[in-house]
């Protein structure tokens, strides 16, 4: 996710297995990071912005582009937020998110 905000609300809804990129761009320590771990599923969820030039929607296929160096592609997907971001949404719709 792109905040701060973003992953308190996730972890305040229970989901724990998240990372924060504090922007739109992933960093080589966050990848790193992510390399230590046997992942079997990546999922981008930057910002929903169809109203704002789109930043959160192209960071997403950006960073997607970079990890496919790294990981599987068939693990790595793109799962915007139903809403501006996870901040805006209540648990429920986090829930419904995540099971989708």
């Amino acid at each position: 996710v792109e905040s701060p905000a973003c992953i308190l609300k996730m972890w305040d809804c229970g989901l724990k297995n998240v990372a924060c990129l504090f922007g739109t761009e992933i960093s080589t320590s966050l990848i790193g990071l992510l390399m230590r771990y046997n992942l079997k599923k990546i999922i981008i969820a930057t910002n929903n912005e169809p109203d704002n030039a789109n930043i959160g929607n192209l960071a997403a296929q950006k960073i997607k582009n970079k990890l496919l160096s790294y990981f599987d592609p068939e693990n790595i997907i793109i799962k915007l937020p139903t809403k501006k971001d996870f901040a805006e949404m209540t648990c429920d719709e986090i829930y419904k998110w995540n099971q989708n």
